[in-house]
């Protein structure tokens, strides 16, 4: 009952799909139609386009296996090739990886979590849905995709407590509840379009921050002082005391008081802090003060 995934490429005609008779399997609304791109982040020449396309994926000198026959071009059995054809199975694949971490996705869920998770490319303007009718939704990216599925695997059921997390005008430094993955439009819904958001995977602002994950943490720069309601597990934003796992944490600096003690008892190596006001960093500090933020690792519990 959750419907079957089925992956189609759009064609090498170079024409609109929106043309009666042109390639209409990709054009289905349950099916998933791939367009082409090449290695530099442009539409493949030859891909088919239209209001349909969802995705595209590498199209341009893939390199092919050739049944094990050895060729005269040098490479063994494998040859460079072209097109569409290529593009859908790419697809094919990662939905798989998807599956393979969280059976639970339904078809609708798949297709959700690829385009949410597509890297606009090309220089051509995408619409307010985040569509253009050359590259769908974007570039299929493997790697936020399966980490999307997992993230989804595991996120809270949505009962959670609800709470508000203060927002200080400025820049803050947030943590990332356990099981709760934030999407680009919980930020638009939230937070002033005017605000900034640097996520320090990816390190990019605003719309380069596709999808926040389970222990990664972020800055925010709000124009102004506010509250903000969420549902799910608190942010590590005003805790006076840390519970600290093995490896990397990401420590907030609490709003509540100017400055936070770190003790010595923690057993962490306190890397450093960045401040915000200075727009620098603080090599083995001593204090947490308001507004910014620590990389701590823990060595042994």
């Amino acid at each position: 009952g959750k419907g079957t995934i089925i992956v189609f490429s759009s064609g090498n005609d170079d024409t609109d799909l929106d043309t009666p008779g042109i390639n209409d399997e990709s054009e289905i609304e349950s099916v998933l139609g791939i367009g082409g791109s090449t290695p530099y982040d442009s539409r493949y020449h030859l891909s088919d386009y239209g209001s349909n396309i969802d995705l595209v994926a590498p199209a341009e000198s893939l390199l092919v296996a050739l049944n094990g026959h050895i060729t005269t071009d040098g490479y063994n059995g494998y040859v460079l090739a072209s097109g569409t054809s290529f593009s859908a199975p790419i697809v094919a694949g990662v939905v798989a990886l998807m599956l393979e971490v969280n059976e639970n996705l339904s078809r609708d869920d798949v297709r959700n979590i690829l385009i949410k998770t597509a890297d606009k490319i090309g220089t051509n303007v995408y619409d307010k849905n985040g569509f253009n009718k050359y590259y769908g939704y974007g570039r299929i990216d493997a790697y936020s995709a399966v980490r999307e599925a997992k993230a989804r695997n595991n996120e809270a059921d949505g009962t959670g407590d609800k709470f508000s997390l203060s927002v200080d005008k400025g820049w803050n430094l947030l943590s990332i509840p356990i099981k709760k993955t934030l999407h680009y439009e919980d930020f638009y819904t939230y937070f002033d379009k005017g605000s900034d958001i640097v996520s320090f995977i990816g390190a990019g602002y605003n719309f380069y921050v596709k999808s926040i994950f389970p222990g990664q943490s972020f800055w925010l720069y709000s124009i102004r002082k506010y509250d903000v309601p969420f549902i799910g597990n608190e942010f590590n934003l005003t805790k006076a005391e840390y519970n600290l796992e093995l490896g990397w944490n990401m420590i907030g600096a609490g709003t509540d008081g100017n400055t936070t003690q770190l003790k010595e008892d923690l057993n962490a190596n306190i890397l450093h802090i960045y401040d915000t006001q200075k727009a620098q960093w603080d090599f083995y500090p001593k204090t947490l003060k308001r507004g910014r933020g620590a990389f701590l690792y823990k060595e042994e519990l």
